[in-house]
């Protein structure tokens, strides 16, 4: 009977492992933590939430002591691990993946590029008369990687692994020239001692990567204090991430079978697609309506937010593409056809995390502009999320 019981429970446990694992893979879980900042930022709950986000946590080190709220902890510390986990894809990428050869960059790094100028000059337009809001030009440059391909696995095998593929490398551009944008505009007050801690800290994992000396919990160490470097140097602390992802050696001695980076991405994956980034959505995604309305999306915040994701994004991405490929510079992804290229360009507007990621760094000391932000970011990615559902279904249809 116990057997039986535990075979029962098991198998329980197992079903929902996998239903949790395939609602992460397919962004539900990010879904579900905005839909539920949304639900709880609108009722008398409201207050208690931002409590806890203001509450602070100290690490005390002798006389010394390192004190964030929980809301800076979440987008300083745990975005860190995203985007050391985003350092690891793109280096892994680049070496070995679908950025490995020439011919395989060029679409998507035209398609990014333009991906990211077109949305941010609508954003500009809109806002170049005013110094404070044009400072958030780069949140509609941003691509959430998680939740497009998590749309595009909705469609299954009708969709071509080809324009995964395509997608992904696109998205892992558009992070990079992200990061490439936090790290020269969103900087701020550079303290010149911590920048060269941290250039010591590289040049120490580089020589011990050469020496064969290769400890991932070294490593981590290292870069625990790469990241409070970082932080204190006024450079935004999660690009200590990026820079401790791509030192990581891709192949131990040169052993193909033995791999850190592929280790650390394979362990760090589902700690990112469960906990963090549906974390960093329910922290960041709780839009207060009460002091909103209809006419709050005529703001050019909103405006130029909504319009840069949903008609720059497919603008940039889709037209760049289709000329490399009438030009014959570039070949159309293998067994995909016009209208699903068309779709996965607007998959590219979903924005989400990355964009509400840069709008709190844009407007950190401007919470009514960060609301107008999130409103923007919201019903951007969302447009883009419908539409594209629309397209590529008319695609599989076609079929």
């Amino acid at each position: 009977m116990k057997y039986h019981l535990e075979l029962m429970l098991q198998r329980r446990f197992s079903k929902f492992a996998l239903l949790v694992q395939d609602a992460a893979e397919k962004g539900i879980l990010l879904l579900l933590a905005t839909i539920m900042a949304l639900i709880v930022a609108n009722s008398k709950y409201f207050g208690c939430y931002q409590d806890i986000l203001n509450q602070t946590f100290s690490i005390v080190y002798g006389k010394h002591a390192f004190e964030l709220s929980v809301h800076a902890w979440i987008n300083d510390f745990l975005m860190a691990i995203f985007f050391f986990l985003v350092g690891m894809e793109i280096k892994r990428e680049m070496i070995e993946g679908n950025l490995a050869s020439k011919e395989q960059r060029i679409l998507p790094v035209i398609c990014a590029m333009f991906g990211v100028l077109i949305p941010v000059l609508i954003y500009i337009s809109f806002n170049y008369n005013d110094p404070v809001k044009v400072k958030g030009w780069a949140v509609p440059a941003a691509t959430d990687i998680a939740f497009a391909l998590g749309m595009l696995s909705l469609f299954g095998r009708n969709v071509p692994v080809s324009l995964k593929v395509f997608l992904t490398a696109l998205a892992i551009i558009d992070d990079l020239m992200a990061v490439v944008i936090i790290a020269l505009f969103y900087s701020n007050n550079l303290d010149l001692s911590f920048l060269l801690y941290i250039g010591f800290i590289c040049c120490l994992i580089v020589f011990l990567a050469k020496a064969g000396l290769v400890s991932v919990p070294l490593y981590l160490a290292l870069g625990i204090g790469m990241w409070y470097c970082f932080y204190k140097s006024g450079i935004h602390a999660t690009i200590g991430g990026v820079v401790l992802g791509f030192l990581i050696p891709l192949y131990r001695n040169g052993n193909k079978e033995d791999s850190p980076l592929k280790d650390l991405e394979q362990g760090l994956h589902k700690l990112v697609a469960y906990v963090i980034l549906p974390l960093f959505a329910f922290t960041n995604s709780g839009l207060n309506l009460s002091g909103l309305s209809f006419a709050s999306m005529k703001d050019s915040i909103p405006l130029g937010i909504i319009l840069g994701l949903f008609f720059g994004k497919q603008i940039g991405v889709f037209l760049s593409g289709l000329l490399l490929i009438k030009l014959k510079i570039c070949r159309m992804p293998d067994r995909a056809g016009y209208l699903q290229f068309y779709g996965v360009a607007v998959l590219c507007g979903i924005g989400f995390t990355m964009s509400l990621f840069v709008g709190i760094l844009a407007f950190e000391h401007h919470p009514k502009d960060l609301s107008l932000v999130q409103m923007g970011v919201l019903t951007g990615s969302l447009l883009c999320s419908i539409y594209s559902a629309i397209i590529l279904q008319i695609s599989k249809l076609r079929k």
